[in-house]
């Protein structure tokens, strides 16, 4: 069996584990070391790969606040793959608190 058969089981249940190789044998200095920077940076070829590939992302929710707290929830339709994305925002302890006076009262 190899890795696709893996991942695509019946009733659309995909496991991406199954694709993926062990970070014990990608995360070695000289398997590092290979990658090397280039021009295109993943983010631009994610772009670029969506657009040509017609990618379909849905907001199903958004709760954020003026403070930039909260939650949203997308869905993207990629190449006959779904995905589901719950990005959030809280403030952490380290973080000052907002303060409801105007500047310089």
């Amino acid at each position: 069996m190899n890795a696709l058969t893996i991942a695509r089981l019946p009733g659309g249940v995909v496991r991406p584990a199954a694709l993926m190789r062990p970070a014990s044998r990608l995360m070695r200095p000289e398997a590092l070391a290979a990658i090397q920077p280039s021009r295109i940076s993943s983010a631009r070829y994610m772009i670029a790969r969506a657009s040509a590939n017609r990618w379909t992302i849905r907001q199903s929710a958004f709760d954020i606040d003026d403070r930039g707290r909260g939650t949203a929830n997308y869905t993207i339709d990629a190449e006959g793959w779904r995905f589901r994305s719950i990005p959030s925002s809280r403030p952490t302890a380290s973080a000052p608190a907002a303060s409801s006076a105007a500047p310089g009262t």
